[in-house]
C-alpha cells in the first residue's frame, strides 16, 4: 500500500484529491494539511510515502519545504501538483529535490501513474513532450562533472541515453532486452562515477555531452 500525503491550502483540492483515489486498492490517503506549517506534525503522524504539495502555500513556498521534509523524512518522496506548471516552476521543483510535478488539471490515470512512477523509484514530470523535458533541464544551472563520457562503459552509455530521453528503468530494459534491476544496477554506477543525483542531473550531463539533442 502506498501512503500519500496532501498539503494543499484549498480543502475542496483535498477532498478532491482523496475522491479520485478512493477506489485504488495500491494507494491511501493517509494525512493532509492547509499549510506548510501543519504538514511537518502531520507527516510525523502519518509514515507518507509520497507528498502531493502545492507550491503556492499561504505560509511557505513550497519549493523552500522541500529540502527540509527530505531532510526530516528521508525516505519521503515529493511529487508537485501544481496550478503553476510553467518552466520555472518545474526547474524549480527539480532543484528543490522533487521527483514529480503535475499541473493541478491533471486527469485520475495520471495522478495514480505518477504516483507509482515516483513510489518505485523513477521521476515523472507531468506529461510533455521529451523535447520540452529537454529545453526545461537545459535551463537548470551547471553540474560539476566528476569524469568524462570515457569513464562509461558502452552499456552505460545506452543506459544514460535512453534515460534522458524520457524512458524508465522499466522501458530501458525493455528496449536492451535487460531486466529492469540490471538497468537500476547500470544507472546506480554510471551517476557514481559521474557524482549525479538525480534525473535532472542525468539530462543536463547527456546534453552536456551530446550523448541527446534536443
Amino acid at each position: 500500500m502506498i501512503n500519500v500525503f496532501i498539503t494543499d491550502d484549498h480543502k475542496i483540492v483535498r477532498d478532491g484529491i482523496k475522491a479520485l483515489l478512493l477506489g485504488n486498492n495500491d494507494i491511501q490517503v493517509c494525512g493532509e494539511s492547509s499549510n506548510g506549517a501543519k504538514t511537518i506534525p502531520g507527516l510525523n503522524q502519518c509514515q507518507a510515502d509520497i507528498l502531493l504539495l502545492d507550491i503556492g502555500l499561504p505560509d511557505v513556498n513550497g519549493y523552500e519545504l522541500i529540502p527540509e521534509l527530505l531532510m526530516r523524512f528521508p525516505g519521503l518522496k515529493v511529487v508537485i501538483l501544481t496550478a503553476n506548471a510553467d518552466q520555472d516552476s518545474l526547474m524549480f521543483s527539480i532543484e528543490a529535490g522533487a521527483q514529480g510535478f503535475l499541473n493541478k488539471d491533471t486527469s485520475e490515470d495520471e495522478l495514480i501513474t505518477a504516483i507509482k512512477t515516483v513510489y518505485y523509484g523513477d521521476a515523472h514530470f507531468f506529461g510533455q513532450s521529451v523535447s520540452q523535458l529537454l529545453f526545461m533541464a537545459n535551463k537548470i544551472s551547471d553540474i560539476p562533472q566528476k569524469g568524462p563520457v570515457q569513464k562509461l562503459t558502452e552499456r552505460e552509455k545506452e543506459v544514460i541515453t535512453l534515460l534522458a530521453d524520457g524512458l524508465t528503468c522499466a522501458q530501458v530494459g525493455e528496449k536492451l532486452f535487460i531486466s529492469q534491476r540490471t538497468v537500476e544496477t547500470h544507472k546506480n554506477n554510471l551517476m557514481s562515477k559521474l557524482g549525479l543525483k538525480n534525473l535532472a542531473d542525468i539530462i543536463k550531463f547527456a546534453i552536456k555531452n551530446h550523448l541527446i539533442e534536443i
